[in-house]
């Protein structure tokens, strides 16, 4: 059963808000070492825009919870949480954005995912370290922006 965010108590939201950012930095920082070390699988792209999209979504839920920015500063927490999770947000788009950018499409805009091998099979496009580099600062200011 899919948890419902609306129906949270604002210590569940809490809770969940800290959960979805400790993921979200874990993805980041392990897209950013595979880009930095060694050619990614589109999927590796997919799945981190999939959880971007997703995050996106019930983040903009949670901090719209009437309450939701006092009981933060309340706990201990920032003092500006809807400003962090701004800053969150636009760096989550800032990388989403730069992945999508280096998807290849053809003339119909349709996504090139495989690649024709040398023995005339097709397999799933990889991009080396070289091409995924701009993806770099943009996993760094993500994790720097997490609260």
């Amino acid at each position: 059963m899919a948890l419902n965010i609306r129906n949270l108590s604002l210590e569940a939201a809490y809770q969940e808000f800290n959960n979805k950012l400790t993921i979200m930095d874990n993805m980041a920082a392990d897209f950013r070492a595979d880009c930095a070390s060694s050619a990614v699988p589109i999927t590796r792209f997919w799945a981190l825009i999939d959880t971007i999209n997703k995050f996106l979504a019930d983040l903009a839920i949670i901090v719209a919870k009437p309450g939701f920015a006092a009981y933060v500063t309340s706990q201990g927490g920032s003092t500006t949480p809807v400003a962090d999770y701004n800053a969150t947000r636009n760096a989550m788009i800032a990388l989403r954005n730069g992945i999508n950018d280096l998807i290849p499409v053809d003339g119909s805009g349709f996504e090139l995912v495989l690649t024709k091998q040398a023995d005339g099979s097709r397999a799933p496009r990889t991009f080396p370290t070289v091409t995924t580099a701009p993806l770099l600062p943009l996993c760094d200011a993500l994790t720097d922006s997490l609260i």
